[in-house]
């Protein structure tokens, strides 16, 4: 899952849209924050965006299993095991 995603899920999790998130952040409408998850995601923003939503960023060791429900787990961009994806593909 990758930044945009991650703060979709929030979303989706809260119940909140994204006009919403934008009216929180003070944006002047949704086209705001759907620009902003349609483009690379600062830490800084992400954090920003998870604080309105109640969540908090943690960096942690990697850990095996189950997680706690609700966690969301971020990968690096490309496939799952950080290889970035070649253009066609």
């Amino acid at each position: 899952m990758n930044a945009a995603d991650a703060i979709k899920a929030a979303l989706a999790d809260k119940k909140v849209t994204q006009k919403r998130l934008a009216e929180m952040m003070g944006y002047s409408g949704q086209t705001a924050v759907g620009n902003r998850l349609n483009s690379k995601i600062s830490c800084d923003l992400l954090i920003e965006m998870l604080e309105k939503l109640d969540y908090e960023v943690v960096i942690q060791p990697k850990t095996q299993g189950k997680r706690k429900e609700g966690s969301i787990v971020l990968e690096p961009s490309g496939l799952p095991d950080g290889r970035s994806k070649k253009k066609g593909e």
